[in-house]
């Protein structure tokens, strides 16, 4: 039955309309618009209770289930009326034409019949009726425990599923009901019968048992558990007392609010406790039972009473902000109102009138944000004081987030508060970047410094190895442990040396290896941990406001050292220092900490409201318990163990040698120490038996891996490893066969199984000897990062054992029958591998007869198989080895687990997942911005997970602003989904919705192939048919999160497990499978986690009531309902779109007259005028416009019309240039302009032309490419778009020529260019065609590239490389062979004339600024300090002035064509270090033939100058200046050269490259020759090469506006000697009469076009108006714009085909005035920004500040919140040069933007009452 509203009347807007059917209940706003139904057919056995609830009134009647009409009215203040009826669910809408869809209808009545056929089927009702009788008629004392014994014996088999903690609780099937077939298909999918996780039958005795199994599943042994059978005979189990307040009060037993949101299930009883994992070796004595954290059903505090405090103190970490987000978040959901952050640390408890209120609200985003919005502080007031002012603001939960000292000052203040008998929960939250706090896995933030750290190192890296004797040196965080720098290294795995506080170290055996080192790699990187500076160099002992010891600056003072020790040995050096001390604590969490941060704020509010005090969350093995805080600060600190496997990791990484002083017994001193630290945690907890522990239903399985000495005979080969690590440092820790490890307990898992795994790591005793030994490597299946991370792991560590024989298989297992895919494989050709994503080893599904592998494998003599892959791969790695076993071979397989959607069960997690969420995140907060940034905005995220969800689902939980999460698991009712949608972006304005790419099975009845598309489709329809608005944003990063290299944390789980992996094939293990395991690594026999199946996201356990608690979405199920589910409203087309007009509001298609015009506009698009066009309208009278033409072969050879192969249709034609295709320079007219005329070329639009001069099919003929010159970036780009291009034009012979010109000249080494060759070229920097200066004879070369039957020739070169082309094309002409010479101008300095720019000089500039911005922070970073940059450019400075611009923070700018004194250059830099104490100066390279005299007539290969290094000779010029003034100085030199042009082109300059190559091609094809290609006025034309090649290069105009802006950002004085002439402009220093000679004289009619109309856009003067101050300009620049000055757009033809006339408009010249209107003294400036963000927003702003303050306006204000922010001046800021200094570094903005605005007249208004003269508005 279904129940409609046919009409609702006179309800207020909030009247909520209730229907209940026994326990369903369905509810929703009543809706006074459209019709409404609730409906479902479970309804039909109850009668229905309606409840109307209206703010005025309420209303209950019961309807019977029948056909039916109803009306409800209500009398009181409002009629209300609502009419209901009653209706079958298969005749509702029928009759209105308005119901739901037929095919919903039918889904719903099967889905309805498959429920009750199944209930039917399986006596579900019987069951469970009989089941609850027993119950209450038996009344036991655990009735849970009853049933679940009852629910085993109903089954007759238990199906138990192992724990999967690190996801957030236990396996659970997926929720009902589904359709049947859909429900089989799931059930079926999930593994619940696999033979791992069955119960053992045929138990015969109580309690819990111990199982063995054989490598095949075979049971060897089956008994009751012992102790003995998981641990050693001394260990013992305690549990942990964790304090209550019910110890000291009575307990409220209020029933949580929770109950309301969250599963019984996933509620945690006080008996719920989770048991460390043990293991039988003995080496860890006690294992401790810690209490599970998480929500309770009953709590000791009323929410509604509670008032909560939050405190962060010490130091900051990654996460800070996200733990206080979800604080609050968790709290207010619980139904705390009144929460408070504490500002300023424990100082700040001291004064609440400074405590900030937190709401939802107000920390919506600040997870997006580094360091703390509650300002952290160090040091504290009494405790007793701070307990009494908890207690004065009614403080019962105190949150304290900190570290050992932080916890500490809590469990003082705590006892405090018991001592003033204060009932208030403290709970602690642990907090430290160095993560050394003792019990835990891990602390949040870790990770995101790690990641962090890596890149600093990274950087170290690449400087050391790019610069000759080169260390780099870097300082890591870590005061007592070194962690960070531990694991950075791994990470890095590029460290030579390693030093960590933990290590008893010998300066002078450092400098040794440091020599020796430098001595045979050229080059070295050190990182050292900041605690170093307590080891290596003694501190003063003084302690900071925390209490902690201030340590000596251990990095400079080794850089010192180091540089002492090769100056005394005459050895050069070169160090760069790296401290990104900051840099790694201040940025946001990434992916993993989110999360991290997030369940430990959850957890920790649960055990607040439940009434626990002087406790702290931790992780443990995976589980979320609850801790005492004395467990924490009373435990010994946690420190690397320099005799643990970690450390001997790192050593393995670095391959250092030891650096304990002779006769040091420090490592023994160290082990002795931590075993003789008392273990608090023996005083906190009590003794428990095993019995107590498990369950009578429990299994511990043994799972024995496979053995190769099973088949073949034992083996005892010594490792070689034993010899290499007494090498290195004394001893080895190995691995015995007996080390059995069992999976951690918890009483409240469902699974009754537990693995005993076998602990993985390197054996004392091989089966191998590596010297015999063949290894293969193979990857199958779908990559994803870390990938190569694992190949170079498992060939580093084979190499390490001593195995020489190591292939990589390319094709996956296809290629393993193919020896032309193996490839070998070594230490150097993987070591930067671990940089790359992907996998170098080709990866591929599928896979041939596994017979025929395995005897290609035996041929080959493999004895070590390593399989990298997913399930699949499993499967197939399992039957290789039956295949080999099969044909008496004896290898080891060993299979790596690799899923990128973490779908294994049993392993904590695949490698590469962390890094993949941590991508998907980024897309989440991307579609975040676009959907907030816009109204009605729903931003769309498809992420992978085609058989689980877990990338969503935890990419959503890290996020925090995902409305709608749809995973696999779930069961989805599409139409909810969408009126969901619906109601989310009517009440907020947009949405954010995350949906894994497997939900193209559940969201539809049949599977789409692409489930995103399909639903942003479905939406969008859906908006379209209520009539809504809608803007559905779409991304889909599928790809870009798993092509990516893995992270720091990623990184270095695929080195452990790769070294595992090898460390197991070397002793004999084989058909094994590597996975970590409760934090812990072992080997498992690839049955297991083949047989387990997949894994799911439990969306019934802990994980899935995260998701629901971040998102707040509803049940999307089929037997769920949302609520009011409206009606299909009324189908109405669209609105008709409008007519498109131009942007000036004029008609686009009105009538022209018959001759051109001139319409004059206002600012707001109104006609002023319209006259007939006059040529000084345009252009001056004595200005010229000149065609400019381009040779063409036809006029020599004939006109050859072969029609273009590029396009077949007709009505492509009109895409093509003709001989008609023209465009113009820009036309300007300048009032007061004066000297010789100027001439406007008219030049040939450069594109594709309709008919050829070629035959693209000519299969005699050939295309010849060649770069010359210097390198630049994007030369790859162009080469690669000139082979494409002209193989769609159908020509197959191209080649390239390696070596410049030379090259020409040797035509057997061309190389042959195919698109497959060319795929991914332009991802390079450089040139694959070797670059070369110099050229043979050109007749020489025309006569080989005549022999070759060359027909088009490109040639990629400067100046002098197109002057070469030029004279072979005139030797071409000469022996009369016909060939297109096409030229494409590059080079990085910008010099080409008459062009725009020419390509890779965007990139230049980008990696130029990264330059000056490092040199920027050295400056201010260091001590009298000057960073100084050198940066290319032989003639002129543009990239020297672009990076400088673009900096806004150098100081002296020095370039090519400027005329220098030196000394004013010196004093004016001691003037800046005097008054500010830094300087950035920046010299372009070509100063070296002006400030320094260079070496006279010496050239290089190309004919250029050789230069003097001017960088040099200035830094030491002006550190002899500061040395006779006797003042201290450091400079910090730059040089960067070579760095910013071999890198790849960026994405402007590889666009702009493609269109370069294409054009050239087009031209090439049609005919011309002898030209070039290049954009003039933004359009793409050709031009002879004569044209740039005879004029005096492009050189910045040092009279020019660009000039001008450059000495108005750096402030620099004159430096031109005394008396000397200012330069010419160089501009109007070119030589005219070449163009003159190649051009001829055209008339402005040439270029326009009856009915052709210029619209002339004049913009409003105030002096129309008001009267002008007429003030002269303050400002330096070298030269005013006219006041009647105009600009006019490029006129242009396309083709003889256009019917379109053209409208060009004419705009006024932007400048400097002459005059000034406003009187800057007198002014106030005001800037606001609205609408969307955008890059360089913050640019501007600062700029526009600038530029106000160099005007003298001294009120310059900055207003917040947009147009709104406009009507409250008492909010605008006030900006300054220091206030803005800075910003244009960040990105947004810092006058947060809006949408929307109050009356006009109200912000002008306020504008007039401050004053404001100058108003910017930033927006769209």
């Amino acid at each position: 039955m279904e129940v409609s509203v046919q009409k609702a009347s006179g309800f207020p807007e909030g009247s909520i309309l209730s229907i209940r059917a026994g326990q369903l209940r369905r509810q929703g706003p009543i809706s006074c618009q459209k019709p409404m139904s609730f409906g479902t057919s479970v309804m039909e056995a109850n009668p229905f209770k309606v409840d109307v609830y209206a703010p005025l009134a309420s209303k209950r009647v019961t309807l019977v289930p029948k056909t039916e009409n109803y009306t409800l009215v209500f009398e009181g203040d409002a009629n209300m009326q609502l009419e209901l009826t009653v209706r079958e669910a298969a005749t509702l809408g029928a009759a209105d034409g308005n119901g739901p869809s037929e095919a919903r209808l039918k889904r719903r009545e099967k889905a309805a019949g498959d429920t009750q056929d199944y209930i039917d089927q399986h006596k579900l009702v019987q069951f469970v009726q009989n089941l609850m009788q027993s119950v209450l008629a038996e009344k036991p004392a655990d009735p849970f425990a009853y049933i679940e014994q009852n629910m085993r014996a109903a089954r007759g088999v238990t199906v138990a599923v192992p724990t999967s903690p690190s996801m957030g609780g236990s396996f659970a099937p997926m929720p009902s009901p589904m359709t049947a077939a859909q429900a089989g298909k799931r059930l079926k999918s999930l593994a619940l019968g696999s033979p791992v996780f069955k119960a053992t039958p045929g138990k015969a005795f109580s309690g819990a048992a111990y199982v063995v199994q054989d490598p095949e599943g075979k049971v060897l042994s089956y008994a009751p558990l012992n102790k003995e059978d998981i641990m050693s005979g001394t260990a013992e189990i305690r549990r942990l007392r964790v304090p209550h307040l019910m110890e000291k009060y009575d307990s409220r037993s209020i029933e949580s609010p929770l109950t309301q949101l969250t599963a019984a299930a996933t509620f945690i009883d006080k008996n719920d406790f989770a048991l460390q994992s043990l293991n039988k070796h003995g080496i860890k004595a006690t294992y401790y039972q810690c209490l599970a954290a998480g929500p309770r059903k009953v709590l000791h505090f009323d929410p509604n009473q509670c008032t909560a405090a939050i405190v962060t103190c010490g130091g900051l970490c990654p996460g800070l902000n996200s733990v206080i987000r979800e604080l609050v978040m968790s709290l207010h959901t619980y139904g705390v109102d009144r929460i408070y952050g504490i500002v300023g640390g424990f100082k700040g408890v001291m004064t609440p009138e400074n405590w900030m209120e937190l709401n939802p609200d107000s920390v919506q985003d600040i997870h997006m944000q580094g360091g703390t919005i509650l300002v952290s502080d160090r040091g504290n007031p009494p405790h007793i004081e701070m307990a009494k002012v908890l207690k004065s603001q009614g403080v019962r939960q105190y949150f304290v987030i900190g570290g050992d000292g932080t916890l500490t000052g809590a469990m003082q203040t705590y006892d405090c508060m018991c001592e003033i008998d204060w009932e208030c929960s403290v709970v602690g939250i642990p907090k430290t970047i160095d993560n050394d706090i003792a019990i835990i896995d891990k602390t949040f933030g870790f990770d995101t410094a790690c990641t962090e750290a890596k890149k600093a190192i990274d950087s170290a890296y690449v400087e050391a190895t790019c610069n000759a004797n080169c260390i780099g040196l870097v300082k890591l965080m870590g005061r007592h442990a070194g962690f960070i720098t531990m694991n950075a290294c791994l990470a890095s795995r590029n460290v030579d040396i390693c030093l960590i506080p933990e290590m008893d170290i010998s300066l002078e055996k450092v400098l040794n290896q440091t020599l020796e080192l430098m001595q045979t790699k050229g080059h070295a990187v050190i990182v050292v941990a900041e605690g170093c500076g307590d080891t290596l160099i003694k501190s003063s002992g003084e302690k900071d406001a925390g209490g902690n010891t201030k340590l000596a600056d251990v990095g400079p003072w080794l850089k010192a050292q180091i540089e002492a020790k090769f100056k005394e040995v005459r050895l050069p050096l070169s160090i760069k220092y790296i401290d990104p001390t900051y840099m790694i604590r201040a940025i946001p969490p990434n992916c993993y900490d989110r999360v991290y941060c997030s369940v430990l704020a959850q957890n920790s509010v649960h055990a607040a409201m439940a009434g626990y005090c002087g406790v702290t969350i931790g992780r443990l093995q995976t589980r979320y318990t609850i801790l005492p805080i004395h467990a924490l600060v009373k435990s010994k600190p946690k420190r690397v163990d320099v005799n643990g496997s970690w450390f001997r990791r790192l050593i393995a990484s670095t391959n250092q040698p030891p650096f304990t002083p002779e006769g040091s017994t420090h490592a023994e001193a160290f082990a002795a120490a931590a075993a003789s630290w008392p273990d608090p945690m023996i005083r906190l907890s009590d003794p428990v038996e095993l019995r107590e522990v498990t369950r009578p239903s429990d299994e511990v399985r043994c799972v024995q891996p496979p053995h190769l000495s099973s088949r073949f005979g034992a083996k005892k080969v010594a490792s070689p490893l034993e010899a290499q690590a007494i090498a290195r440092s004394g001893a080895r820790n190995w691995v015995d066969d007996d080390f059995w490890c069992t999976q951690t307990t918890a009483v409240k898992d469902r699974s009754s199984v537990r693995l005993q795994m076998l602990k993985a790591g390197p054996r004392k005793n091989l089966y191998f000897q590596p010297n015999e030994v063949a290894a293969a490597i193979v990857t199958s299946g779908s990559f994803c990062p870390g990938v190569n991370c694992v190949i170079r792991e498992l060939v580093m560590m084979l190499y390490s054992y001593g195995v020489r024989k190591v292939y990589g298989i390319k094709g996956g297992f296809n290629g393993v029958i193919a020896p032309n895919t193996w490839v070998t494989l070594r230490p150097e050709s993987v070591q930067n591998l671990h940089a790359l994503g992907g996998s170098v080893l080709v990866s591929d599904n599928g896979n041939p007869d596994v017979g025929e592998m395995a005897e290609a494998l035996q041929h080959r003599g493999i004895k070590q198989f390593f399989c990298i892959g997913g399930h699949g791969t499993h499967k197939g790695a399992m039957a290789i080895d039956a295949a080999l076993q099969k044909l008496g071979s004896d290898c080891s397989v060993v299979t790596v687990p690799q899923s990128v959607e973490n779908d294994f069960h049993i392993l904590d997690r695949t490698f590469g997942y962390d890094t993949s969420c941590t991508e998907a995140e980024k897309a989440i907060d991307m579609a975040y911005v676009e959907a907030s940034g816009f109204s009605n905005c729903i931003g769309l995220v498809k992420l992978m997970g085609r058989q689980s969800g877990h990338i969503a689902m935890q990419a959503t939980l890290a996020a925090r602003h995902v409305d709608i999460c749809l995973l696999p698991e779930m069961e989805v009712d599409l139409d909810k989904v969408l009126e969901y949608a619906c109601q989310t972006v009517k009440a907020h304005g947009f949405a954010v919705i995350v949906v894994a790419d497997g939900c193209s099975e559940t969201l539809t009845e049949t599977p789409v192939a692409d489930v995103g598309l399909f639903l942003k489709e479905a939406l969008q329809n859906h908006f379209d048919e209520e009539q809504l608005p809608c803007n559905v944003r779409y991304f889909d990063p599928t790809y870009m999160i798993r092509a990516v290299p893995a992270n720091a944390n990623d990184s270095i789980k695929c080195s452990i497990i790769a070294h595992s992996a090898v460390h197991g094939a070397m002793a004999g293990y084989t058909n094994i499978s590597v996975a970590q395991v409760d934090e812990g690594f072992v080997y498992l026999p690839s049955r297991v986690i083949s047989d387990a199946g997949f894994r799911r996201v439990d969306i019934n356990g802990a994980a899935g009531e995260r998701l629901m608690a971040a998102t707040h979405q509803p049940n999307f199920a089929f037997s769920g309902s949302l609520g009011c589910s409206p009606l299909n409203p009324m189908k109405g087309g669209r609105a008709a779109s409008k007519r498109r007009t131009s942007a000036l509001g004029v008609e686009a298609d009105q009538v022209r007259m018959p001759q051109t015009k001139l319409t004059t506009l206002n600012g707001y698009g109104v006609v002023l005028s319209s006259r007939p066009l006059r040529r000084g309208d345009l252009l001056h009278d004595n200005d010229q416009v000149r065609k400019l033409p381009c040779f063409h072969l036809s006029a020599r050879y004939g006109q050859q019309r072969i029609p273009s192969t590029l396009m077949k249709k007709e009505e492509g034609k009109k895409a093509f240039m003709d001989d008609t295709s023209f465009s113009t320079q820009a036309m300007s007219v300048t009032e007061g302009r004066r000297g010789k005329c100027k001439a406007y070329y008219q030049m040939t639009r450069a594109g594709p032309r309709e008919f050829l001069h070629f035959d693209p099919c000519d299969p005699a003929a050939c295309a010849l490419v060649v770069s010359c010159g210097g390198i630049c970036p994007g030369l790859n780009s162009v080469i690669r778009e000139v082979v494409n291009t002209l193989w769609a034009y159908g020509v197959r012979k191209i080649y390239g020529v390696r070596g410049g010109f030379k090259g020409v000249m040797e035509p057997d080494n061309w190389l042959k260019l195919t698109p497959e060759l060319v795929k991914d070229c332009h991802m390079k920097g450089g040139t694959m065609l070797i670059s070369d200066r110099g050229n043979p004879l050109h007749l020489d070369m025309a006569n080989v590239l005549k022999d070759r039957n060359v027909k088009q020739y490109f040639v990629l070169g400067g100046d002098g490389t197109h002057k070469g082309a030029m004279q072979t094309f005139d030797c071409l002409l000469e022996i009369d062979h016909e060939c297109a010479v096409i030229g494409v101008p590059k080079t990085i300095d910008n010099d080409v004339p008459m062009m725009d720019q020419t390509f890779g000089f965007d990139t230049a500039c980008t990696e130029a600024l990264k330059a000056v911005q490092s040199a920027y922070v050295e400056s201010i970073s260091n001590a009298n300090c000057i960073g100084m940059v050198k940066l290319m450019g032989r003639h002129c400075g543009h990239i020297t002035l672009n990076s400088t611009i673009a900096a806004s923070f150098v100081d002296i700018c020095l370039l090519p064509e400027m005329d220098i004194d030196l000394e004013k250059v010196l004093a004016h830099t001691l003037v800046l270090m005097k008054q500010k104490g830094h300087a950035v100066i920046v010299v372009a390279e070509g100063c070296g033939d002006t400030i320094v005299s260079s070496s006279g007539g010496e050239t290089d290969a190309g004919g250029n100058k050789r230069l003097a290094d001017v960088g040099e000779y200035l830094k030491d010029q002006i550190t002899k200046f500061f040395k006779q003034e006797k003042h201290p100085l450091t400079i910090k030199f730059i040089d960067p050269t070579y760095m910013i042009r071999s890198v790849p082109a960026n994405a402007f300059d590889s666009v702009y490259c493609s269109i370069l190559a294409q054009n050239a091609v087009h031209g090439a094809m049609a005919g011309f020759s002898g030209i070039t290609v290049g954009k003039v006025c933004e359009r793409y034309v050709y031009l002879p090469i004569h044209a740039i090649t005879k004029q005096k290069g492009n050189r910045v105009d040092v009279k020019g506006k660009w000039f001008s802006n450059m000495i108005n950002s750096t402030k620099q004085p004159d430096f031109s000697p005394e008396g000397a002439d200012r330069p010419m402009s160089s501009s109007s220093s070119s030589p005219v009469d070449v163009l003159d000679f190649l051009s001829t004289e055209a008339s402005i009619n040439a270029v326009l076009r009856v009915g052709d109309e210029v619209r002339r856009m004049e913009v409003a003067h105030l002096s129309s108006m008001f009267s002008s101050a007429m003030i002269p300009n303050p400002m330096r620049t070298t030269g005013f714009v006219g006041a009647n000055s105009w600009a006019t757009t490029t006129l242009q033809q396309f083709n003889k085909r256009e019917d379109q006339f053209h409208v060009y408009n004419q705009m006024v010249v932007a400048g400097p005035r002459e005059f000034l209107h406003f009187d800057p003294a007198t002014s106030s400036a005001c800037i606001v920004n609205c609408g969307g963000l955008c890059p360089g927003l913050n640019a501007v702003i600062r700029e526009l500040v600038m530029m106000l303050h160099a005007y003298g306006v001294q009120n310059i204000y900055g207003c917040k919140g947009g147009y709104k922010g406009l009507v409250t001046p008492e909010k605008w800021v006030k900006l300054t040069p220091e206030s803005v200094e800075k910003i244009h570094q960040l990105g947004g903005s810092v006058l947060v933007s809006d949408r929307g605005n109050p009356p006009h007249s109200e912000i002008a208004k306020h504008l007039k009452a401050m004053n404001v003269k100058q108003y910017f508005v930033l927006g769209g």
